[in-house]
């Protein structure tokens, strides 16, 4: 199964991750994905710091580097995906 991100789900047991967990981590990946894929990381920098995305370039969009995100970056995205206000963070 292929997942809009660009991420495949797994099966169990692979990563360390129920199948529920990772499908759940894509899902919400995907949605972060499709709203916010235009956003630079230069923009998400200025809100979480100069080591978001580490590796990633300033000119790059985040629907690019989405599979690629280190776990605490992804973290802070999906952390503010959940709580709303990740749309304020994109438009910053």
């Amino acid at each position: 199964m292929t997942i809009s991100a660009g991420f495949s789900a797994r099966t169990k047991g692979s990563g360390g991750c129920s199948p529920t967990m990772f499908e759940r981590r894509c899902d919400q990946t995907g949605e972060i994905s499709i709203q916010h894929g235009r956003t630079l990381i230069r923009t998400l920098r200025k809100r979480y710091g100069g080591n978001f995305a580490r590796g990633c370039a300033d000119d790059e969009e985040l629907r690019y580097v989405l599979h690629k995100l280190d776990e605490r970056s992804l973290g802070k995205l999906i952390r503010d995906h959940q709580a709303r206000t990740l749309e304020k963070a994109c438009s910053a």
